[in-house]
């Protein structure tokens, strides 16, 4: 059990990956109903790939 790996940074790429496909449904939602994009779904996908990014890091350390 001591040598098993550790999971550190899954939970941020998980929680990533969450914000990434959130941004990109509400996008296509609204770009399909006619709506201007925002900037919010733009924030949303960034901060989702940084977390993304962010887990990725903290898991090879």
């Amino acid at each position: 059990m001591e040598n098993s790996e550790s999971r550190k940074g899954v939970k941020t790429k998980l929680f990533g990956v969450i914000l990434i496909f959130l941004a990109t449904l509400d996008g296509m939602l609204s770009w399909r109903g006619g709506i201007e994009i925002s900037d919010f779904y733009l924030f949303l996908f960034a901060a989702g790939i940084f977390l993304f990014a962010l887990g990725t890091i903290r898991q090879t350390k």
